[in-house]
């Protein structure tokens, strides 16, 4: 068998004299990992499409994301509010009478909830907006819809969505404001008078604070016995090491992220934490070049410097960065 010679780089660097160009993929505004992330964390598991054209949805839907948001899915409320739309037999009674009573959503001036109307960007930003402890700087920047939208933009809600105000909003795009909304430092009413004073909490955030998840960004060193560190191994099948830190996994996938730094979401059930999801962070690539093409006279590898010959032909040269790593056929 022809030994092959696998090289994962963390940062290459082509040289520009024998470089080719790369090749250029067209991206969704709605980035398809950070609704994986939603996804992945629960909070919109039941729907399948994730893409720019998913279909709108309904006022009792989003009350139902954001129970699973703020974890209220089990909440009970001993004078629930009353909607002449919404009976108990309605199918996310608990959930509208749970946001309801939070007053994270509210009804129209006649008693209405509206359930199965369509949501709007305005609306689902106000709720958000609210649920991060904003809405006190949202209304001294005009309150409803514009104070809002501005308090939001400059949260960074609006990173890979084009907010449209009053427009309907679709699913992909509600998950998008979601995970942007996800590690947002959120503020905390300490003292209310005439002048409401809000106090930012220490690394409060609804990751930490509602969902018990943990988010950190590190190198996958290490998973299912095989490390680009070293021959030995910290993990076994089943378990991957982030960092310095190892995790059991389920996702299938995870094996395949070896080599990459990734954004990694942890749960903490017992002192041992489970990987829920976790994507590559920056533009790796992978190169793979046959022992054989490699022009070793060319080389110098003190200087972290190498040619090889690619299949058309030409001579290629690449530079390694200081953060790259080996694996020689896999071990």
């Amino acid at each position: 068998m022809r030994k092959v010679l696998a090289i994962i780089l963390c940062c290459i660097m082509f040289i520009p004299a024998l470089s080719g160009n790369a090749e250029n993929f067209t991206q969704l505004s709605v980035n398809t990992d950070h609704l994986e992330v939603v996804k992945a964390l629960g909070i919109m598991d039941g729907f399948k499409e994730y893409d720019v054209d998913s279909s709108y949805m309904t006022r009792g839907e989003f009350a139902s994301i954001l129970c699973k948001l703020t974890n209220m899915e089990d909440y009970v409320t001993s004078n629930p509010p009353q909607f002449n739309d919404v009976n108990a037999g309605h199918v996310y009674y608990n959930q509208i009478s749970a946001v309801s009573a939070q007053k994270i959503m509210i009804g129209d001036a006649d008693g209405n909830f509206m359930p199965d109307k369509q949501i709007t960007y305005s609306q689902a930003v106000k709720c958000l907006v609210y649920i991060l402890g904003y809405e006190v700087q949202a209304e001294k920047k005009g309150g409803y819809p514009i104070g809002y939208s501005i308090t939001a933009d400059k949260l960074g809600m609006f990173e890979n969505i084009s907010y449209k105000d009053n427009a309907l909003v679709t699913r992909a795009e509600i998950a998008q404001m979601i995970y942007n909304s996800l590690d947002v430092e959120m503020y905390e009413l300490s003292q209310v008078s005439d002048d409401s004073v809000y106090t930012e909490l220490n690394g409060g955030t609804i990751l930490n604070k509602y969902l018990n998840v943990r988010k950190f960004e590190a190198v996958v060193n290490d998973v299912d016995g095989r490390s680009i560190l070293s021959r030995s191994s910290d993990t076994s099948d089943g378990s991957v090491k982030i960092g310095s830190t190892v995790l059991k996994y389920n996702d299938s996938n995870v094996p395949a992220l070896l080599g990459y730094r990734v954004e990694a979401y942890a749960t903490n059930d017992g002192g041992n934490e489970t990987l829920i999801y976790a994507f590559p962070v920056n533009d790796n690539n992978e190169l793979m070049i046959k022992v054989s093409d490699l022009e070793t006279e060319k080389s110098d590898f003190s200087l972290k410097k190498f040619y090889y010959t690619a299949q058309d032909g030409k001579i290629l040269g690449v530079k390694l960065s200081d953060e790259h790593r080996f694996m020689y056929n896999g071990a």
